[in-house]
């Protein structure tokens, strides 16, 4: 169970430049989410664009989480995943990750995530972090996909303008 606040339609909207199919892409600066929900993971001035970033430290070590219904991205099965944002450490570990989850009530059939520590990040600078992921079929239509930010290790971790893409 991870203890988060769980944001739909607020936290990414859906732009419709898939650059690898006709299927949703779902983006956010996090700036359009500032004043709308009481974040502590949202962090002022300190981001790549814009005036906020997502932050994660070992006093809140899951971020706000994307979470949607896999039957309402898609009535197809989508195969691939992309997700890309611009990353930064925010001390000297790099333990941090961007995990995907799909769970259906309370069994999970899908758990991957975006290590940090596969990248050369810094904490001086906001860099790429980009990963794709062969996304098993679903068939459960209860099934719900998550995202979110953890701070794995009690590290401590920055991300912004987050892209999140499908794909058959």
């Amino acid at each position: 169970y991870v203890p988060v606040i769980v944001l739909f339609s607020i936290l990414a909207s859906c732009s419709g430049a898939n650059e690898y199919s006709d299927e949703p892409l779902f983006k956010t600066s996090f700036d359009d989410i500032a004043g709308w929900v009481p974040e502590p993971n949202l962090v002022y001035q300190n981001a790549h664009s814009g005036n906020y970033s997502l932050g994660v430290n070992p006093a809140n070590e899951y971020s706000l989480m994307w979470k949607k219904p896999v039957t309402k991205i898609s009535k197809k099965h989508l195969s691939l995943l992309r997700i890309s944002a611009f990353a930064k450490n925010g001390d000297s570990e790099n333990r941090s990750c961007i995990v995907v989850t799909i769970d259906s009530g309370k069994n999970n059939l899908f758990w991957k995530s975006m290590e940090f520590s596969e990248f050369d990040l810094n904490t001086k600078s906001f860099n790429r972090v980009e990963a794709f992921f062969g996304m098993p079929e679903i068939k459960d239509p209860n099934a719900v996909i998550s995202i979110y930010l953890w701070s794995k290790g009690n590290s401590s971790a920055f991300i912004d303008d987050l892209e999140i893409e499908f794909s058959k």
